[in-house]
């Protein structure tokens, strides 16, 4: 067992998350697994809260995270018998970009409507494209975020790529299925005989 410290700081950040009411029973459970210090708990740790040591300038650091929170980390460092708690807080890491990403997607699907033309087009390819790629960027974690168990990560993960590639398959399926039964969605196209005609060429007419 670890002989737990805290520094000013984290302690400063435990009266931020009671001012905000946050539930902080999931913290109590890490640090309970750092100060028990034993392999099953380092495992639980590495496993469940992806505990990993920092480097750079918080070199030796130890960093998981908190819960389902993909953005509350916990920050210690073992020293002597001690496991020193530096810091706790939600960083919000993951709101910015989705927030950001949404804006651009709902701008880009604008830009035909506001701009009926190719340019139009183009700008919505581009904004909408990137607004997507944002968001793509941190899409799976956010999908392991709200998985209600760390350690069938690849079995959640699995069930949702199921569920978008059944989708993308019954769609064509029951959308040609409703066509030929009903005859909806047909493209009407004008007969060969209301086609405009090419005017004759001149050698034509000076034949006639």
């Amino acid at each position: 067992m670890l002989k737990p410290d805290y520094t000013a700081a984290f302690q400063r950040d435990i009266k931020k998350l009671k001012r905000k009411h946050a539930d902080l029973r999931p913290l109590k459970e890490v640090i309970r697994l750092v100060l028990e210090y034993t392999a099953d708990s380092k495992e639980a740790l590495r496993r469940r809260h992806r505990a990993h040591t920092l480097t750079g300038d918080l070199n030796g650091v130890l960093e998981c995270h908190i819960g389902n929170a993909g953005d509350w980390l916990l920050l210690w460092i073992r020293d002597d018998g001690t496991a020193m708690f530096m810091r706790t807080d939600k960083m919000h890491t993951r709101k910015v970009p989705v927030g950001i990403a949404s804006l651009l997607f709902a701008i880009g699907t604008a830009m035909p409507w506001i701009m009926p033309s190719v340019t139009g087009m183009y700008l919505y390819a581009g904004i909408a494209g990137f607004g997507y790629g944002v968001y793509s960027a941190i899409d799976q974690a956010l999908n392991v975020d709200v998985l209600p168990n760390k350690e069938e990560a690849g079995k959640g993960l699995g069930i949702l790529n199921l569920a978008t590639t059944l989708g993308q398959a019954v769609g064509p399926t029951i959308t040609s299925t409703v066509k030929t039964t009903t005859g909806a969605l047909r493209l009407h196209s004008p007969s060969p005989s209301s086609w405009p005609r090419a005017p004759p060429c001149s050698c034509c007419a000076f034949r006639r």
